[in-house]
Formats: C-alpha cells, structure tokens, sequence
C-alpha cells in the first residue's frame, strides 16, 4: 500500500481500498462486516462477485441440460437472473449501510460441472454441451441482462458514485475445459480464421473470409443483400495466414484490414482500400494503420462470431 501510495503521489483517490469476502454466504458476509465495526473506516468499498451458472445447470439438471438447444438453454439461464438481481440488492443495500460502495471483482458465466473442481471427476458430453454454449451467440444475451442488472441495480445508485460500475469479468481469454469455460476469448488474439469476420455499414456489409477457389484463400467482399451476393475487392497479396476486417471509415470510405498469423497474435501486413474506387489495397505501416483506426468516425466490426446473417455465402464457399 505504501508503494501504490508513492506511485499515484498527489492522487491518492485513484486507490481504491477493499474488502472481498464469499459472496454465496450472504449472512456470513454481513456477520464478518458487523464484526469489523468502525475498521470499515479503513476501506472504501466491498467487493463481490458475479456468476451465474443457471441454477446449477450442468450439475443437478446435466440430463435435461444435454437434451436442450442454445436457445432453451439461454432462456433458462435468463430466468435464474431474479436470482442475481437479488444478490446484488442485497450487497448494494449491505454497502450503503455502512457508508461503503459496491464492486464486482468477477463474474460471468459458471456453467460447468462443480465436481470436475471439486473431485476431478466430469462426463464429457456434459463438458463439451456447456463449451458448445459458451461459443454461442446466445450467452450473450444472459451476460447482457447480467449487466444490466448491474448497471440497474449498483452503477445507478445515487450513493454508488465513483468508485462504481466496475464489473470485472474474470477472465479476458481462457481455454475452455471441464473446469469451465471462464474467458471471453478462448486464448489471447484467438484466432479470427475460426470464424468470418463482417462489419455493417448502413445497407452495406463488409466481410473477410476464407473461399474455395482451387485451395481455400482468404478474401474480402461487400454485399447489399445480407450476403447473398458478394463483390470482390481484388487479392491483398501478402496475407500471413489470416486476414482480421478491423474497420471501416464512412467518412472516407476506406476498410481497414490486417494480416495476422495463425493465432492471431502477430500481425505482418496492415492494408486500407478505398471501397469507392476499389482498384488496389494500400500497404501501410503499423504506426499509419493504427492511428487511422483510433478516428472516432471509423466503425468497428462485429464482435467474432456475430454475423447478423452476413454468413449466408461466406458459409457456402
């Protein structure tokens, strides 16, 4: 504390004292923050965490969990959020009785069989069901409405000023397995050639993606139909392994895109094509590409995995 204190020098309020504890034993919680007393004079917030593991669903429902879509698997994810939402009124309520603030140091999803932690002992079919909707634009929503439930709850409450609103999910990149699939990536720069990557842009959709001609190569296209249909932009010529759509700037028309290695960690080649004239894609150097895509104007594409239908050719090729 003493160095944190030297480091952040004439802005001591950037650090931010707390206290964590279980957050499942909420009496347990408010016994062990009474028993403090005025020592929580020496803390600024508590701090709790935030899963949801949908009512135990790969545990005590692991028959019905195999049997079900994404889709019913979502919806029975969402009907545990009361569950959430409660929990974090009562810690809201718990903080603000003795002047503290609230925090998540984290949470998301914990959708995995409890006994693979506890005994090492899992079934496969149950390990690779919950992976499966893990990787699944359905989960999506059930972390949204979590969230939400967050921001309604804590980041609104007019005594939850700053510090407020921090949510930390717990991983950033994870390998998914029978202990759970933890990360929003699976792996850091995970690998964009798992699935194509698209940007929309009004009527318009940009796409990069593997396509079939002879030996599957990497190619980038807009379409006016959902996909349907695709205009070819010419080759990019050196392309590494695999070719990350970034962004696109309405303002000048330009996409961005970047070639990467296999694990799409390391990038070789950044290139810009202007999509009015779309004769040649210009090579630019990392330091050109970057400061171009920090424009508030460019648009990012859509998150991996999220095609928003823009996959109907891109899947056939």
């Amino acid at each position: 504390m003493i160095v944190l204190f030297k480091v952040f020098g004439s802005q001591p309020d950037k650090i931010v004292q707390v206290w964590a504890w279980q957050t499942v034993y909420q009496d347990y919680t408010r016994q062990a923050i009474e028993d403090l007393g005025n020592r929580t004079r020496n803390f600024k917030a508590i701090a709790i965490t935030g899963y949801f593991d949908c009512n135990n669903l790969a545990g005590k429902h692991a028959a019905e969990k195999l049997n079900m879509s994404n889709i019913q698997m979502e919806t029975y994810c969402n009907n545990q959020m009361s569950k959430s939402e409660s929990s974090f009124q009562y810690y809201m309520d718990l903080a603000k009785k003795h002047g503290l603030k609230l925090l998540m140091y984290e949470g998301g999803p914990l959708i995995m069989e409890g006994s693979a932690i506890a005994h090492g002992v899992s079934h496969d079919d149950v390990t690779n069901k919950a992976i499966a909707f893990n990787r699944d634009q359905h989960v999506k929503s059930v972390v949204d409405n979590l969230l939400e439930a967050w921001y309604k709850i804590v980041k609104n409450d007019p005594q939850n000023s700053s510090p407020d609103e921090l949510f930390n999910y717990f991983y950033s990149t994870g390998t998914p397995s029978k202990y759970g699939s933890w990360g929003m990536l699976e792996y850091t720069g995970q690998d964009p050639g798992t699935v194509p990557n698209f940007l929309q842009q009004s009527t318009l959709g940009y796409g990069c993606f593997l396509q079939k001609r002879g030996a599957l190569h990497w190619r980038c296209a807009v379409t006016d139909d959902d996909g349907v249909t695709w205009s070819y932009y010419p080759d990019v010529g050196n392309t590494g392994d695999t070719l990350v759509l970034d962004k696109f700037d309405p303002t000048t028309h330009i996409v961005y895109v970047r070639s990467v290695n296999k694990i799409g960690v390391n990038s070789y080649y950044y290139h810009s094509i202007d999509t009015r004239t779309a004769n040649t894609w210009k090579t630019q150097t990392s330091f050109d590409y970057y400061s171009s895509l920090v424009s508030r104007k460019t648009k990012r594409r859509l998150p991996n995995g999220v095609y928003n239908y823009l996959d109907t050719q891109a899947r056939c090729s």
